[in-house]
């Protein structure tokens, strides 16, 4: 925007068709001030040019009446189409004038406030919230700083999430591998293991282990059990396979 001129705006496409109660659908009204005048067009119809903007009511739809008069009128532009490549425009012009007296009562903010208004807004007059937050682009630099983690997975209410990780050598510089949760692989590690074995045919010449089950205080409740398979060879018993199950 110049000091006393409103800018030119460049012929804006519809992304909706025109309507009868003046409504404009494009992709940004941004570009665009309550009376401003503009200019439709569309392929086969007359341009209309003596209309301006009578109410921008969000990002993307405004209105339009003939130019001067009631606010609240309204063009009829139903005729220009997304299909007939309807589009709205603007020449630079001068800025309307407003009153003292209005431009009072515009920023004058009722009790129990009682005062002038100052506040940011975006560029649709919408004051920044939560919902609409002030946006920022800006480049950090952090030195040494300390950061608060939280990373008790078992009693935090929100834990931080950590990939947790190991080298094949043990280097930093060696191949990494996820650590993964693996109950069996953690009794078997684990430095309080205890191994209870079951016998078949005990105290024969066939005594032979049928199971082992592992346990350990640091995974209590969990006990990881190996049954082992047989079949008999002549006289001898040997060994097939083993299944592993956590019971």
């Amino acid at each position: 925007m110049l000091e006393k001129r409103l800018v030119a705006v460049s012929p804006q496409s519809f992304t909706a068709n025109g309507g009868a109660d003046g409504l404009i659908t494009v992709s940004d009204t941004g570009l665009f001030k309550v009376k401003q005048e503009v200019i439709v067009t569309a392929d086969m119809l007359q341009n209309i040019d003596s209309i301006e903007i009578k109410r921008i009511s969000s990002a993307t739809e405004m209105f339009i009446g003939p130019k001067g008069g009631n606010i609240n009128a309204r063009t009829n532009i139903s005729a220009y189409t997304v299909a007939l490549n309807a589009k709205i425009s603007a020449n630079e012009q001068k800025r309307p004038s407003i009153p003292f007296e209005e431009f009072t009562r515009a920023v004058y903010e009722e009790e129990p406030t009682v005062a002038q208004r100052s506040v940011l807004v975006d560029k649709y007059g919408n004051k920044y919230d939560d919902s609409n937050p002030l946006p920022v682009n800006a480049s950090v630099s952090i030195g040494d700083i300390k950061v608060d983690v939280d990373l008790d997975g078992f009693t935090a209410v929100d834990p931080d999430s950590v990939q947790i990780t190991g080298s094949q050598d043990g280097t930093k510089t060696g191949t990494k591998f996820g650590v993964v949760y693996n109950r069996r692989q953690q009794v078997l590690a684990s430095h309080d293991r205890i191994d209870t074995y079951t016998y078949a045919d005990f105290g024969t010449k066939n005594q032979r282990i049928v199971r082992v089950e592992y346990t350990s205080a640091t995974f209590p409740g969990t006990t990881v059990r190996r049954d082992f398979n047989y079949t008999l060879d002549g006289n001898r018993y040997i060994r097939l396979n083993s299944l592993w199950t956590i019971v």
